[in-house]
C-alpha cells in the first residue's frame, strides 16, 4: 500500500490548454487501508438440515497376519485425506486409502490401541489400553517413533495447541503436553464424567465434546471449562463423536446402533444412520470427510469400516 501511495502522489495530468492538475491522496484513508490485512474472510456456510445417505460401502480392514476378528474403537483422517483406524483385537494401526478403499499399511503395536489422532502431516498419536501413548509416523512406511507411559488406561484421544486430551474410559480426562507431562486432569472428583470414550474439538477449537456412555455428550468450552451435557433417546451408549466443520456434530450410539446429528449447541437435528442401514456390530467411532461428504464408522466387532456418502 505504501508503494501505491508513493505512485499516486506523483501523478500529474496536463490538459490541452496547458493547465497542470495534481492529485493529493487522502492521508487518513491511506492510513486506514494500510491497517487492513485483507479484503475480507471466506467462511463455510453452516448447515442446519439433516444429512441423508446417498450411498454406503464396506471397507474390508482384515489383512494377512490378523489372528482374530477385527475390532476398531478409533479412526481419524490424515492430512492427505487417508484414513487411520485402530484394531484393538489384532493390536495394530491400519492405514486405508480412501480412493481404493483398501488397507495399504499396517503398524503392529505392543498393546491394544483404541483412539487415534494426527498431530502433523506425517505423525499420529495412539491411545493404548496398556497405559501408553504411542507416536507413529505414517510416511512411506508406518513405524513407531516414541512413546510415554501414563498412570491410567488410555481410550479416546485428540489434540489442540500442542496438547493431547486423553480419556481413560472412566471418569477422567487428562491433558498432556507432547513430551508426556501431565498438565491437568478434568472430572476426577467432580463427577462430570462417568464412562468417557472418544473426544473431539470443533474446527476452531472453541468447544470440546466428550462422549460418555452413560450421560451422552459432555461439552466444554475452549478453555476446558464445563458448559453442558446433552443426550437423546436415540443415543444409547454414546461412544464416537466428530464434527462436520459446518456447525454440526455426529455422535455414535454403540447400544442404539445409530448416528445422531446435533448442532454445536446440542440441539438434535435427527438420526442420520439407523441400525437398518447396516450399522450393527457395536459402532464405536466416527469421522467425517467434509470435502466428499463421507462419514466413516468403525465397528467394535467386525472386519469392516462403514463408509456412508451423505448429501
Amino acid at each position: 500500500m505504501k508503494e501505491v501511495d508513493s505512485q499516486i502522489s506523483k501523478q500529474k495530468v496536463r490538459n490541452n490548454d496547458g493547465i497542470e492538475y495534481t492529485f493529493t491522496p487522502n492521508k487518513s484513508l491511506m492510513k486506514y487501508l494500510n491497517g487492513l490485512h485483507g479484503i475480507g474472510m471466506v467462511g463455510k456456510k453452516e448447515r442446519t438440515d439433516l444429512y441423508k445417505i446417498k450411498e454406503s460401502k464396506d471397507i474390508n480392514i482384515k489383512v494377512d497376519g490378523d489372528s482374530k476378528r477385527c475390532g476398531s474403537d478409533g479412526c481419524c483422517h490424515t492430512f492427505d485425506n487417508q484414513l487411520l483406524v485402530t484394531d484393538h483385537m489384532n493390536k495394530s494401526l491400519k492405514l486405508i486409502d480412501t480412493h481404493t478403499m483398501t488397507v495399504i499399511d499396517v503398524c503392529k503395536l505392543d498393546s491394544e490401541p483404541f483412539g487415534v489422532c494426527c498431530i502433523t502431516d506425517d505423525e499420529a498419536v495412539v491411545a493404548c489400553g496398556g497405559k501408553k501413548i504411542q507416536f507413529v509416523s505414517y510416511g512411506n512406511k508406518m513405524k513407531h517413533t516414541r512413546h510415554f507411559e501414563t498412570s491410567h488406561p488410555c481410550f479416546g484421544i485428540t489434540t489442540k495447541n500442542d496438547k493431547l486430551y486423553v480419556t481413560d474410559g472412566g471418569s477422567s480426562l487428562y491433558i498432556y503436553d507432547m513430551a508426556g507431562n501431565l498438565l491437568e486432569t478434568i472430572s476426577q472428583d467432580n463427577k462430570l464424567l462417568s464412562r468417557c470414550e472418544n473426544v473431539t474439538f470443533t474446527e476452531n477449537g472453541d468447544k470440546m465434546y466428550v462422549c460418555d456412555g452413560l450421560k451422552g455428550v459432555v461439552c466444554f468450552d475452549g478453555e476446558d471449562n464445563y458448559q453442558s451435557t446433552f443426550n437423546d433417546s436415540d443415543l444409547s451408549g454414546a461412544n464416537g463423536v466428530c464434527v462436520d466443520g459446518r456447525g454440526n456434530i455426529f455422535v455414535v450410539g454403540c447400544v442404539s446402533h445409530k448416528v445422531v446429528q446435533f448442532n454445536e449447541n446440542g440441539k438434535k437435528i435427527g438420526v442420520v444412520i439407523n441400525k437398518q442401514d447396516r450399522l450393527q456390530q457395536f459402532p464405536c467411532s466416527v469421522c467425517f470427510d467434509n470435502s466428499l461428504n463421507r462419514l466413516y464408522v468403525t465397528l467394535g466387532e467386525g472386519d469392516v469400516v462403514k463408509m456412508y456418502e451423505l448429501y
